[in-house]
């Protein structure tokens, strides 16, 4: 990185860029470059005062870094599972499962300046105190264990052969963790996550086989829910992020799947998902987020689909796939003090692709996101955005061995 710059005169040879640099970011950190608040600022001054001169500090290889040599995470994990049915009648039966899982990780972890800065002593003068009025040095070896015990139980109800009722209870689990690129270590770790599934559903199967048709509504409780925040005590501009637990949700949903065959080479299918979920307690840096939404979840999902495997000799079909789906709702995160901060833009999306299968080879034209349909998927604090994949399309050659 070239440096030069901080030499530069801004107004005037007694105020240079990096006069500016330590005047209007560095100023809430511990004093900025003029040594307020007991920092013990930069050369060049003395308290109070910018230094009138940046030396030439020009290009160097290193800086300030998450993750100095040596840093690494290790995981191990072991896990067990049971699982058993009752048979009530010959209709009705009770299943339950039992697992168990068991997470350990350990954490080497430092950050703060690379040794050297290039080799030059004079930057390390000026820019490690620079950078570590944002990024504190540290170094930590900890280790975190994750236990946890999940049952599960199910009812079924055979009508028939091809129909059934069910109802479920479940427990999830997601391991906590570490963060490994945050201002300080008290954003290092995070726990575990838990959810709690009560769901009722259908499955069912129609006119010999041509049609099967699923159905589901279920409610979900998330304890723990984890979740990106930003990091409070730095600049906006860094878009640090770091995973945390803010809370408790709640979260109510239906689903649909059915597939169609109307003859042997054409199917045809259709799922359609909603969700209503809200944070119901907890809070993020001391605001409370009662009421929000999770981000990056939708209201509705819909896809609709067709396959074609068409033949036209004993060694040689039409094949083609076309993916229709549309997704509306729903909030992206951004900033640590409200997760609804922009609304999920609706999606619209078609894939699709046509060609020839001859034994086990086959060759197609394809195009993904033909629409070129292209929306923010992650906003960050300072309103940059990551978007989807826009419009694709080429040759796909698949074989089978």
């Amino acid at each position: 990185m070239n440096f030069n710059l901080l030499n530069t005169p801004f107004a005037g040879p007694g105020f240079t860029y990096g006069n500016l640099l330590c005047s209007f970011l560095m100023a809430p950190y511990d004093g900025g470059c003029e040594g307020y608040g007991g920092s013990p600022g930069l050369p060049g001054a003395g308290t109070g005062k910018f230094p009138y001169l940046f030396p030439d500090i020009g290009v160097q290889s290193g800086a300030n870094a998450f993750g100095l040599p040596g840093s690494q995470i290790d995981t191990s994990a072991v896990s067990a599972f049971a699982t058993a049915t009752y048979k009530i009648t010959d209709a009705f039966a009770l299943t339950a499962d039992l697992r168990w899982d068991q997470s350990q990780k350990h954490l080497v972890y430092s950050q703060g300046p690379l040794a050297g800065l290039g080799g030059n002593a004079v930057p390390a003068a000026y820019l490690d105190p620079l950078f570590a009025q944002i990024f504190p040095p540290f170094s930590t070896d900890e280790t975190k264990t994750f236990d946890n015990v999940a049952p599960s139980v199910t009812l079924k109800y055979n009508f028939e052969p091809v129909k059934m009722v069910y109802a479920t209870f479940a427990e999830g689990f997601r391991a906590g963790g570490f963060n490994v690129s945050t201002e300080g270590a008290q954003y290092l770790p995070y726990g575990p996550e838990k959810a709690y599934n009560f769901e009722l559903g259908t499955k069912t199967i129609w006119l010999d086989g041509k049609v099967s048709a699923n159905a589901d509504v279920f409610y979900m409780i998330q304890s723990d829910l984890v979740e990106p925040e930003t990091e409070p005590n730095v600049p906006a501009f860094l878009d640090l992020y770091y995973l945390g637990n803010v809370g408790t949700a709640h979260t109510y949903g239906a689903e649909f799947q059915g597939v169609w065959r109307p003859v042997r080479w054409l199917d045809l299918g259709a799922t359609a998902g909603w969700l209503d979920d809200h944070i119901v307690s907890g809070s993020s840096h001391g605001v409370s987020l009662v009421g929000q939404a999770i981000p990056l979840t939708r209201n509705w999902t819909i896809n609709l689909t067709g396959d074609v495997d068409y033949p036209l000799s004993n060694s040689v079909s039409l094949v083609g796939n076309i993916d229709y789906r549309l997704e509306y709702g729903g909030w992206l995160p951004a900033s640590y003090n409200t997760l609804e901060t922009t609304p999920y833009q609706d999606f619209e999306s078609l894939d699709a692709d046509v060609g020839l299968k001859v034994n086990r080879v086959r060759v197609s034209l394809f195009v993904n996101n033909a629409f070129n349909d292209i929306i923010p998927q992650f906003q960050y604090a300072d309103r940059v955005e990551n978007v989807n994949e826009g419009r694709t399309y080429g040759i796909r050659v698949e074989a089978k061995f």
